[in-house]
């Protein structure tokens, strides 16, 4: 009897996939109606400037999974981008605010003002520095072509253009029988994208998933917010507001003061340095300070001892790349010990990126109390990761053990 109810919900379950594959929409049909609805059937380049605040990413005051990430006021948010040629001006001027000046990292409080470049054009990414000198971000161009890709209008267009495109449709929401399409590819052959897609033609959100050294496939949300506006026949949300990771913590809430499109003069010409510039493997300069403890420097430094048995570090910075030249570096200077702890100072993202690669190679993680629940519920979680994975999601430990000490054990 039980096998004739698991038959009969199997093959239940299977015509009715079948009859959702036969009724699902044609996604570039889909898109095509948003297109039009929303101007961007005549849009090459647009601009479009704003105020609100941003999150410092990674940068919480507290090592938990529930604080929020500091906050900056954006007096000025300006971004000009072109379609056509993928290329991206973003002008962002910081002032602290009423955001708190004492809590949390990212370099706060800010003092008068703080004014960030950032420009991209194709496969070239870079900044402007206070000398209005470009330099090069190699690594970040991707992430700055996904940045148009989640607006509304670079979304219709990049899954346009993809060959993977497909779309589903559902409820909005469990208090909202309205129905959206949501249309999914992926974006540079990479990164999983979703829009959700409005019975009005109009873009109600954007979600990917980014990697990230400390919580995996990051995920994020670009929510279309109040409404949409009319400028010259495009249409525009009249407000961003910017998820991250999970749970949920704001990155970015903006109120949209102006939308100018079809601007000359947005796409960009890449400076020499530029386009020579070349992603570089991380790099660790050895300085011993006393027998048996050694700086490893690079952008931020790391510390190895030698004790009789073991190595311990002090410091996983940055990301996985740098902890496994480091890793690498421990084991040349010390070829016969194991590297058993991993000091670990705080929870910041630039001082924890690179913890898990320190975890695949079983040293046991020493940091504050306060840290532990985040730490084995999140940045140690054993699920896979996609996007970029790395030694400990594709080889787990599932031996890893955690000791939770308090103050009878001190």
């Amino acid at each position: 009897m039980a096998k004739r109810i698991l038959l009969s919900l199997a093959l239940a379950a299977l015509m009715g996939a079948s009859a959702s594959a036969q009724n699902a929409p044609n996604a570039q049909t889909v898109l095509a109606a948003a297109d039009k609805a929303m101007g961007g059937d005549k849009l090459k380049t647009l601009q479009y400037s704003a105020t609100g605040y941003v999150g410092a990413l990674g940068q919480a005051y507290a090592g938990n999974m529930d604080d929020t990430w500091p906050r900056f006021e954006l007096k000025t948010f300006v971004r000009t981008i072109d379609y056509t040629t993928m290329s991206m001006k973003e002008d962002q001027t910081r002032v602290q605010g009423p955001w708190l000046a004492t809590h949390g990292g990212g370099q706060r409080p800010i003092i008068g003002e703080r004014r960030q470049t950032q420009l991209v054009s194709g496969n070239f990414a870079w900044d402007m520095n206070a000398q209005n000198a470009a330099v090069p971000q190699p690594t970040q161009s991707e992430l700055r072509q996904l940045e148009i890709i989640m607006t509304p209008h670079g979304f219709i267009k990049a899954a346009m253009a993809a060959k993977d495109a497909t779309a589903t449709v559902q409820m909005m929401n469990a208090r909202n029988m309205r129905k959206v399409t949501i249309v999914s590819f992926k974006a540079l052959g990479k990164y999983p994208v979703n829009g959700w897609i409005n019975d009005d033609n109009m873009i109600n959100k954007v979600q990917t998933w980014l990697p990230n050294p400390v919580l995996g496939d990051m995920f994020v949300e670009l929510r279309a917010q109040g409404g949409y506006k009319d400028y010259n026949g495009v249409k525009f949300p009249v407000e961003f507001h910017q998820s991250i990771g999970d749970p949920p913590s704001p990155g970015l809430d903006i109120q949209i003061a102006d939308v100018k499109p079809n601007v000359e003069g947005a796409a960009l010409q890449v400076p020499d340095n530029v386009r020579a510039a070349r992603p570089q493997a991380p790099q660790v300069t050895t300085r011993q300070l006393a027998p048996g403890v050694w700086v490893l420097g690079g952008p931020y430094n790391s510390l190895a001892v030698e004790f009789k048995d073991f190595a311990l570090v002090v410091e996983a910075p940055m990301d996985g790349a740098r902890s496994l030249a480091v890793i690498a570096e421990t084991h040349r200077l010390m070829p016969t010990k194991p590297i058993r702890y991993l000091v670990n100072t705080h929870h910041h993202w630039d001082h924890a990126g690179g913890l898990r690669e320190f975890a695949a190679e079983d040293a046991l993680i020493v940091t504050h109390d306060s840290n532990f629940d985040y730490y084995e519920g999140v940045v140690f979680d054993l699920r896979p990761r996609i996007v970029q994975p790395d030694r400990l999601s594709t080889m787990p430990r599932q031996d890893r053990k955690s000791t939770r000490l308090n103050s009878s054990h001190t």
